[in-house]
């Protein structure tokens, strides 16, 4: 722990915790770059779609729909580390989460 006013060093796995925005996207790679905007969207993206995976991997109700999986991403103000979405389960009980992706935030939207 690292008292407040005090400069402290943390050591995190760099695919899942970090990923610095620094250079511009290159305009003709598929594969995005290490430290552009597209590098840290694909890793908040992948990070998303491994939480709600879990989710529906467990067989109680909620469905993703395939055009939409690997492109939703679920805000930091709903789960910090994929914890407490087994809400989305009785919101999407009938339907199947996303369309083409979306964004899911603090209210439940996407």
């Amino acid at each position: 722990m690292v008292e407040q006013g005090k400069l402290g060093v943390l050591m995190v796995d760099r695919s899942t915790e970090f990923a610095p925005v620094k250079d511009a996207d290159a305009a003709s790679s598929e594969e995005p770059l290490p430290d552009t905007p597209a590098f840290a969207r694909r890793m908040l993206l992948a990070e998303s779609t491994k939480w709600l995976s879990a989710i529906e991997a467990d067989g109680n109700g909620l469905s993703i729909k395939p055009s939409a999986k690997g492109n939703i991403e679920v805000s930091y103000l709903v789960s910090y580390a994929g914890e407490d979405l087994h809400w989305l389960k009785r919101l999407h009980k009938k339907r199947p989460l996303g369309g083409a992706g979306g964004y899911l935030d603090h209210e439940g939207e996407y």
